[in-house]
């Protein structure tokens, strides 16, 4: 019987235990590594099969010294600087401590793990740790990935989130080739990016085909006390776990629209933003930090300001200004001195938040990014782009594939579901991630990366 443990970190469990079952039904023994209480809590009340990380994660930590790193014979500062927000706020001993305290636990759980093991999604220290472990100890580890400006799904292997190494195995057929035709062609003619919840208005299902959770959420005061309770016992370190960051995130709608206004007069005070340039230049638009599609692939370039400096150093045949456009989820969220660095560097300018992306990157000589949509984006659209950091264009350029070519195999390794962290109202995008079809085709796509993965 085939085996698969699955990692159950934020509220990924409620959509885990879904896809779990439908893979027992297909066959599999499943059991489920929780990252947190509410995992843990939750599944225990289904009567499955659960690890719970926070155990006795106190007492070992308590129990462990920092001297204990000169035993280690592999490098888990990779998996120390991946962490997106959350134990790097430490200081550097108390990261240290916590990331042998996991391995410990990891250590232990080890007979209990499969030997696949598929992750959501890794954006912190605790996940990249145990994804590292796993690697180091031969298993075979499947991470979710979505194909961005495609609406399509594939598991990687790696955390790079590059496209399988089995791809090679898997020969493109003629659908996969008309499918890439038609797909780009009404990406081409589309004014608008991919939005999950625009296209998941596009899908219609009946109650009868979407599965059903016990409850959502508990009523507020249960929760909080809960998490009170946890904070102050099982998960005192797990940094996962801040009422900070969820009054913030609960006070985000109201905060946005004036930090968006507060940003746009010190851009046009002080950064003096370009509203228009016909001359020749590059373009980079900055990446949204933290963020997992950097920080878990390439760490080395969570600083943007060593981005901008590598994109300048490494030309040799041109000195094109560099233009530069601020993300928009980024208003007041950097430092000033990132900005005055960036002011006073030569060969840059700044172009105006509010004006057109597309714009600016089509009338460049060349787009960079370190591992952002806009390279997909400047791919389809026929422009030079030049890619810093990893994620599935890799090996694009070194493979001379066309923009038709590389969907195809996209789609040879792809299904046709969604996986994402789920919301807590039932609109479009609920039905959509739980309906029947969605958990049927996502566990028949991770079979057969499986299946494949170990021939």
């Amino acid at each position: 019987m085939q085996s698969i443990s699955i990692v159950c970190s934020g509220n990924f469990h409620r959509i885990n235990y879904f896809l779990g079952q439908d893979l027992k039904n297909k066959g599999f023994k499943v059991n489920y590594l929780s990252m947190n209480f509410k995992s843990h809590e939750y599944l225990k009340k289904k009567g499955v099969d659960t690890i719970y990380l926070y155990n006795k994660f106190n007492e070992i930590f308590n129990k462990t010294n920092n001297t204990e790193l000169d035993n280690l014979d592999w490098n888990i500062y990779r998996s120390l600087k991946a962490d997106k927000s959350h134990w790097i706020k430490k200081n550097a001993e108390y990261q240290e401590k916590s990331a042998l305290t996991f391995l410990k636990i990891f250590e232990k759980w080890s007979s209990k793990i499969s030997n696949n093991i598929f992750f959501p999604i890794i954006e912190s220290m605790d996940s990249f740790l145990l994804y590292e472990f796993c690697k180091y100890n031969g298993k075979k580890t499947f991470i979710y990935c979505h194909g961005r400006v495609f609406d399509y799904s594939f598991f990687s292997d790696s955390h790079k989130e590059t496209l399988p190494l089995y791809r090679k195995m898997i020969p493109i057929t003629d659908e996969n080739s008309k499918e890439s035709i038609a797909i780009l062609k009404e990406l081409k003619s589309s004014k608008s990016n991919l939005d999950y919840n625009v296209q998941a208005e596009r899908f219609s299902f009946k109650e009868s085909e979407i599965y059903k959770e016990d409850k959502v959420l508990e009523f507020w005061i249960i929760r909080l006390l809960k998490n009170i309770y946890y904070q102050l016992t099982y998960e005192k370190h797990n940094q996962l776990f801040s009422f900070f960051t969820k009054f913030l995130v609960s006070i985000n709608s109201f905060l946005v629209p004036i930090q968006k206004i507060l940003y746009i007069v010190f851009e046009n005070i002080y950064l003096k933003p370009l509203k228009s340039y016909l001359k020749p230049y590059d373009f980079f638009a900055l990446h949204f930090s933290p963020e997992s599609s950097i920080n878990t692939p390439n760490p080395e370039f969570i600083d943007q300001l060593r981005v901008v400096d590598k994109i300048l150093l490494d030309r040799t045949d041109s000195s094109r200004l560099l233009l530069i456009k601020e993300h928009p989820a980024m208003y007041f969220k950097r430092p000033f001195n990132f900005y005055s660095t960036l002011k006073k560097n030569p060969l840059v300018r700044f172009v105006s938040s509010n004006s057109n992306t597309k714009g600016w990157y089509r009338n460049a000589e060349n787009v960079h990014s370190v591992t952002g949509t806009i390279l997909l984006e400047s791919f389809i659209d026929g422009k030079p782009w030049n890619k810093i950091g990893n994620n599935f264009l890799d090996d694009v350029k070194s493979n001379n594939m066309n923009i038709e070519d590389f969907v195809a195999e996209l789609l040879s390794v792809s299904g046709d579901f969604v996986y994402y962290s789920p919301p807590n109202k039932k609109n479009k995008k609920y039905l959509r991630l739980f309906s029947r079809e969605n958990i049927f085709n996502m566990s028949q796509n991770l079979i057969l990366h499986i299946n494949t993965s170990n021939l």
